[in-house]
């Protein structure tokens, strides 16, 4: 569980294969990047938050 740990989920990213990776800035201030089925297991509140927070309504 790395949800204690991380700080937010700075960004998202499709790579040139189309696999997303996240980019997690941690407590500590280092940012490190991550596939994102990786992310959702270990800290899916964070994944949550970041998608809520970019959500547009019409």
């Amino acid at each position: 569980d790395w949800e204690p740990l991380v700080k937010e989920i700075e960004t998202i990213d499709r790579v040139e294969d189309g696999t997303l990776i996240v980019f997690v800035q941690w407590k500590d201030g280092k940012t490190t990047e991550h596939p994102a089925k990786v992310v959702y297991k270990k800290c899916p509140q964070a994944m949550l938050k970041f998608y809520e927070e970019r959500l547009r309504f019409r």
